[in-house]
């Protein structure tokens, strides 16, 4: 698979259609929707679909039902790890913060992955794949 076509996978998570942003969170002042120093610099390196590249065989749309974007995934693990959350915990906090949200690429008036979900994508991947 090349770039452009992990690029076009990557983005199915985007808190955005288009270049739009959602009804709820165009609502919302700038200052609550801006990600923290930290974030930002991670989000501009996830950005890139050569990260992506080794997980796409694992999140193929062929195996199975559909399940939570690969992009999505993969930082919510970035999030567990930085933070030494268990997957129960870095569900809730996720559910509770905007930025968290945003950084996820989960719409504010979306769903957050259950924590059992969450386990299931690690076994399929490997925990050493996403565990630092």
């Amino acid at each position: 698979m090349d770039a452009v076509a992990v690029g076009q996978l990557v983005n199915l998570g985007s808190c955005f259609v288009g270049d739009q942003v959602s009804l709820w969170e165009s609502l919302l002042p700038d200052e609550v929707l801006r990600l923290s120093e930290e974030l930002a610099r991670v989000d501009g390196l996830l950005v890139d679909p050569a990260f992506f590249a080794p997980f796409v065989p694992l999140f193929d749309p062929r195996m199975g039902r559909p399940s939570t974007p690969m992009e999505t995934y993969l930082r919510l693990m970035f999030l567990k790890f930085r933070y030494r959350l268990g997957y129960e915990s870095l569900c809730r906090e996720v559910s509770d913060s905007i930025m968290w949200r945003r950084f996820c690429r989960i719409p504010l008036d979306g769903v957050v992955p259950h924590p059992t979900t969450l386990m299931k994508l690690t076994t399929r991947c490997g925990a050493t794949a996403v565990g630092g």
